[in-house]
């Protein structure tokens, strides 16, 4: 098991109120998780049911392991998938994907995930999966966290947008990598940064669209 999602009868005697309150609070998580300064990647080796398919929604990068498999049964069981698996997932895989998860609660393994998007990359097997995370990690850790952040924050919040208001996005997001300072290390270290060492970057400046 991955994630294997909410044993629902646990909810039996709750009030709707604490229902709703209660899959609200796991919405606002994952919303939170997806946007983190952060670059987050899930490696999949087990059942990723329910929530736990919703919380590769929340992931940058996804990658799957032999014996992964994803399912949103929630339909089956009189809700939905209410923690992003309704309102995203449709952005990531498309919506007759989408629907067809969702409407069905059909199970799909690593393979058919990865054909239709719903995962990033395969590995051979778990050690593979959990390595190559960490190679994206320690490539991540040599970045600005600064500028990084705000590509991801430029990048998430151009979805949806014109192609002005995403150009005008990342107008800003650039500028704020200049005026924090960390466009001024990059040149100074130019050599040092393309002979594959990191500088010292300055101190973390989030930019929020």
């Amino acid at each position: 098991i991955f994630i294997a999602g909410a044993n629902v009868t646990e909810r039996a005697d709750w009030p709707l109120a604490e229902v709703k309150a209660h899959v609200k609070r796991q919405r606002a998580v994952l919303v939170r998780l997806r946007h983190a300064p952060i670059f987050h990647v899930g490696v999949v080796h087990g059942i990723a049911l329910g929530w736990g398919t919703e919380f590769m929604i929340a992931c940058d990068y996804r990658i799957a392991v032999p014996g992964a498999k994803f399912a949103l049964p929630e339909t089956g069981l009189g809700i939905l998938p209410g923690a992003g698996g309704a309102s995203e997932l449709a952005s990531l895989i498309g919506p007759n994907q989408a629907l067809r998860l969702g409407m069905t609660g059909e199970p799909v393994d690593a393979v058919e995930a990865a054909r239709i998007g719903r995962v990033d990359e395969l590995a051979p097997e778990l050690a593979a999966g959990l390595g190559r995370a960490e190679g994206l990690a320690a490539r991540m850790a040599t970045r600005s966290p600064t500028a990084a952040a705000a590509f991801k924050a430029a990048a998430l919040a151009s979805i949806g947008l014109s192609a002005d208001a995403r150009r005008a996005v990342e107008a800003y997001a650039y500028e704020h990598c200049v005026d924090s300072g960390e466009a001024a290390i990059g040149r100074k270290n130019f050599a040092t940064i393309t002979a594959g060492a990191a500088p010292e970057w300055g101190p973390f400046t989030p930019w929020l669209p």
